[in-house]
């Protein structure tokens, strides 16, 4: 698109005087001009669809008789013009999206487009004696209303969209081509949302033949077409090819076991560029290598059937990769954290150590989601949620409970209040969210389709903020704006409430002494700012204006930047303990070298 060149940015009023003559330009209404952009010369057009896009080809004089009847066909948008062939061809369509702008073979050729205004949509749903003679709106049922193969976007008739452009509704997609908004939000005909069997019986029954799968779980595509899938229940990994549904086995027996040549409930695999296939073999807590051809595995990561968190075992293999050199990364789920294995060794190293960062890990070493399955992202959404709830909860109180503790510390002596003003709050920021995120993401009806299997926490897409904006806005302005907006407010309040306490007792202040305080209190706020507001702010507008604004941005950086408290806030209270500020300074004074001071004294002969 870059080589649509608007160097010359050429602005060419045509008005319908350029067709009547002799009409003033005064005399013509707003709402039938049109301003064009052209590019330079040697470029013509190239439509992503040309068949769904042109509108009429012809021969012509000149690029402003091919501009003039550009503009008398209300829904051309874009045109090209060969001064050379005097060929004019115009378009529907978005010139940023539905094409791009190529060197011709014509070094006389140009592209230009018709450039949209918001004036120009003003009328749009008043009444039809609004919109006579307008070029971009027309009379529909007696109201104002976009063009055919245009919708409304909340400020102009833009061109809908074609097969594979993202959408929120159908009203963007081109109807008169059967496409629809998919619930993968992307335009395309409905058919596209039926799969073809390519293994299994497809009759939703099991068996064990090398027709039929048992409970398949890992699938791995390979660059040369085939298909390879862990059967878990039938204890083997079986290779398909698309077209044929017969099966050949290619690791395991079909029968379970501990044994070199056997599986026992496989989950994931990975097949390399030779065909060597890695298999996480669950219930023998290891990891298998098949060599292509193979009748044998060889144990690569963990010890057969022996279950631990050494650097020799697992406890359950889930998530499998393997880089270039030969190097298995492995999640090893009920041990949170992350194995990697050298090539050619037996004991693993630990590279992550956390409770939801290993999905993350995980998805951004294979750049998508592994499983693909609604239930996995259910609960990744779940977990993720439901503590960053909590812990925006827990320090809004904390914030809140430290000028309880400075100005009424009195309500604590009596059991009720120190029940009321601390224990509750506390349990109550515990106990919320879990229940919260249940019923919102775990227990709200939804068929699962609208993952997104390629953004981080699958694109975030839980039912309730797609389709109930109302709650979303809610959800986000009480459990995350809120708490941010506390723990800010709260802090930077109890700084002020102190420094002000002294001025009205008259006491002296001392900033040697109220330093401390102050700092920690200021970096608290700076921290929990500076991580949550990026991310809320972009959220609330997702959900208010734009679904898709930031949201590249938002998956791959705003939410993870909440990570920046759990990382800074330790340190940030830790270095304002005052025992270790003590002891840091005795080390500092321990070392420094203090020069030892000597009388001369004279010597005599």
């Amino acid at each position: 698109m870059h080589l649509f060149i608007f160097s010359l940015h050429i602005r060419m009023f045509i008005l319908f005087s350029c067709i009547l003559i002799s009409s003033s330009l005064e005399s013509i209404p707003f709402d039938w001009q049109s301003s064009t952009n052209l590019s330079s010369i040697g470029f013509e057009f190239l439509p992503i669809n040309h068949q769904a896009l042109i509108l009429v080809e012809l021969n012509t004089t000149s690029l402003i008789s091919c501009v003039r009847i550009c503009h008398s066909i209300s829904r051309c948008r874009i045109f090209d013009f060969d001064n050379e062939s005097k060929r004019c061809r115009l378009f529907e369509g978005n010139i940023i999206t539905m094409g791009s702008i190529i060197a011709s073979s014509s070094l006389q050729s140009r592209v230009g487009s018709i450039k949209l205004r918001y004036e120009q949509f003003i009328n749009r749903g008043y009444s039809c004696s609004l919109c006579q003679g307008s070029r971009y709106l027309k009379c529909v049922n007696t109201r104002c209303e976009c063009d055919v193969h245009t919708y409304f976007d909340g400020f102009i008739c833009q061109s809908q969209k074609l097969l594979g452009d993202s959408c929120n509704n159908n009203t963007e997609c081109r109807m008169d081509l059967n496409y629809i908004c998919l619930p993968r939000q992307q335009c395309g005909p409905l058919a596209l949302q039926n799969g073809n069997l390519i293994g299994g019986y497809g009759n939703g029954t099991s068996g064990n033949s090398l027709h039929g799968l048992n409970n398949p779980t890992g699938l791995f595509l390979h660059s040369n077409g085939s298909f390879y899938v862990s059967d878990m229940n039938n204890h083997r990994v079986i290779k398909l090819q698309e077209g044929s549904l017969m099966g050949t086995i290619v690791a395991g027996t079909g029968s379970l076991g501990s044994g070199i040549n056997q599986l026992n409930k496989p989950s994931e695999l990975f097949v390399d560029a030779s065909s060597n296939i890695y298999i996480s073999d669950g219930n023998n807590v290891r990891v298998m290598l098949w060599r292509k051809n193979a009748s044998n595995g060889i144990v690569v990561a963990g010890t057969t059937t022996v279950t631990g968190c050494t650097p020799t075992t697992l406890s359950l293999a889930s998530g499998l990769a393997v880089d270039s050199m030969g190097n298995i990364y492995v999640t090893d789920c009920v041990n949170h954290r992350i194995m990697k294995w050298t090539s050619n060794a037996t004991n693993g190293t630990n590279v992550a150590v956390t409770c939801d960062l290993p999905m993350s890990i995980h998805f951004y070493y294979f750049g998508y989601i592994i499983p693909s399955t609604s239930a996995y992202c259910t609960w990744w959404t779940f977990f993720e949620y439901t503590l960053s709830g909590i812990n925006g909860f827990l320090m809004s109180i904390i914030s809140i409970q430290r000028h309880i503790l400075i100005f009424y510390n009195h309500l604590l002596r009596i059991q009720f209040k120190r029940y009321l003003f601390h224990f509750i709050p506390l349990s109550f920021s515990l106990i919320y969210p879990i229940i919260l995120y249940l019923i919102l993401i775990v227990f709200y009806p939804c068929d699962g389709t609208q993952w997104n299997y390629t953004l981080h926490i699958c694109g975030g897409a839980n039912c309730y903020l797609l389709y109930n904006k109302t709650l979303g806005t809610i959800d986000w302005a009480i459990n995350s704006g809120m708490p941010i907006l506390i723990i800010v407010l709260a802090n930077l309040l109890l700084i002020i409430r102190v420094i002000y306490q002294k001025y009205l007792h008259h006491h002296n202040l001392s900033w040697s002494k109220q330093r401390r305080m102050t700092l920690q209190l200021f970096a608290i706020s700076c921290l929990y700012f500076s991580s949550w507001l990026p991310s809320t702010f972009i959220a609330i507008i997702q959900l208010t204006i734009s679904s898709t604004f930031a949201s590249e941005f938002q998956s791959n950086y705003g939410l993870n930047l909440i990570y920046l408290v759990c990382l800074f806030l330790p340190w940030i209270c830790l270095f304002q303990i005052p025992e270790l500020r003590k002891f840091i300074k005795r080390i500092r004074n321990n070392n420094i070298i203090i020069p030892i001071q000597r009388n001369q004294q004279t010597i005599r002969e």
